[in-house]
């Protein structure tokens, strides 16, 4: 794990129902996800170290289980892009980041 970085869980299943965290430590239920939470979500994984259940056939509604698979998905996604998306903004903006020092401190 790399320095100053966090290891949190942003999805798991608990008790047969699908929840997601913003900080590692205090879960919601999946249907109660908006875009505010999944922008949030994705910071998350640029900051930090994550880690998401995979467990799907473990939970007992329905709806919670068709948002869970999606999300999870496209999360999957994302994680396997981060390195070359963090590549990419930095050669993007190294003369904006140089230029305030911003160093690590934006992605």
């Amino acid at each position: 794990m790399a320095k100053g970085k966090l290891y949190m869980k942003i999805l798991r299943i608990d008790n047969r129902k699908a929840e997601y965290s913003l900080d590692g430590t205090i879960y919601k239920n999946i249907s109660d996800i908006d875009k505010d939470d999944i922008l949030k979500l994705l910071n998350n994984i640029m900051k930090n170290e994550i880690s998401l259940d995979s467990e799907i056939d473990n939970i007992s509604n329905e709806a919670e289980k068709i948002i869970y698979i999606k999300l999870k998905n496209k999360l999957d996604i994302f994680i396997s892009n981060k390195d070359r998306t963090k590549a990419k903004f930095d050669t993007l903006f190294a003369d904006v980041i140089a230029k305030y020092n911003l160093g690590d401190d934006i992605l």
